[in-house]
């Protein structure tokens, strides 16, 4: 949404045990130094990108010019995908509760966007979500433009889009060595009947290529909204990592020491045939980070 009386939309959001709660959206007053969500910001041909670090202007505390201002951090997103399934559709709705359910691009390749900016309050804490089209950066790491996340999207019921989806996991992991956060989106999941691409496939590529994976709808707002908390959370996971991981001793010696049961041991053995178990299969699905 562009900005509207030197104002910017703060799309706030709260994790809880039982999920996801919007709290809809609330205005605050920005200054020039980035344009508020929805806006195009431009770079110079040839030019860096800036830090990511943006100063705003809350509407309850611009009568106190010391508190006034406060740095935001200000993280990329890259949406990456074939042309029409959907990638514009999912960054318009990102901006804002009202829904937007369409699909009007989808026949039309997806070039020409202006880059859109999404100020994102979630657990109490606002950051900006500028999303870029890969469309319109070919070539981003020729010009060496700093990604915090990428979000690759296909269409569930185009085997094609999927298949271009795969190859862009496989060339951010194994070419570039990306070891940023990674969402694959299947998206287009209100097609029923002519859904093409499996849940199962999609979350076996998601988790040889170590990304997570959701689906979605644009038509139907589905997890539209999990979707745009999920990047921020999984941006901030990777690079703040919970303490308890990060502390977390080795439990080789301990699992060395103990004898496994014969029920255990079973669990184990077909575990290392069929794959991981069904919580390890689950968690490439878990976007937020509580």
């Amino acid at each position: 949404m562009p900005e509207v009386g030197g104002l910017h939309r703060v799309r706030s959001f709260k994790t809880t045990s039982k999920g996801l709660i919007n709290h809809g959206d609330s205005f605050k007053k920005s200054t020039n130094s980035l344009m508020s969500a929805g806006s195009a910001t431009s770079i110079p041909d040839g030019a860096k990108m800036s830090p990511r670090r943006a100063s705003y202007v809350s509407d309850d505390s611009a009568s106190d010019s010391h508190d006034s201002k406060s740095n935001l951090q200000v993280y990329r997103v890259l949406m990456m995908g074939a042309p029409g399934v959907g990638k514009t559709a999912l960054t318009r709705q990102f901006m804002t509760s009202e829904y937007k359910g369409t699909y009007a691009e989808s026949n039309t390749p997806e070039i020409g966007e202006p880059e859109r900016n999404v100020n994102v309050q979630l657990d109490g804490e606002e950051s900006v979500l500028h999303f870029l089209d890969e469309e319109q950066h070919p070539d981003f790491e020729a010009e060496e433009i700093p990604i915090d996340a990428y979000v690759v999207v296909f269409s569930v019921s185009d085997t094609q889009s999927y298949n271009q989806a795969v190859k862009s996991l496989k060339t951010l992991r194994e070419v570039h060595g990306t070891n940023k956060a990674v969402i694959l989106v299947g998206n287009k999941i209100d097609i029923a009947r002519g859904r093409r691409v499996t849940k199962h496939d999609a979350m076996r590529v998601a988790k040889k290529y170590n990304c997570r994976y959701t689906e979605t709808s644009v038509a139907l707002n589905h997890h539209v909204d999990e979707l745009l908390v999920g990047i921020l959370s999984q941006i901030r996971e990777q690079i703040n990592p919970p303490a308890a991981a990060a502390l977390a001793p080795p439990k080789e010696a301990a699992h060395r020491s103990r004898s496994k049961s014969p029920g255990r041991a079973i669990t184990d053995f077909f575990s290392k045939i069929f794959g991981q178990n069904d919580k390890k299969a689950k968690s490439c699905e878990t976007l937020f980070v509580q």
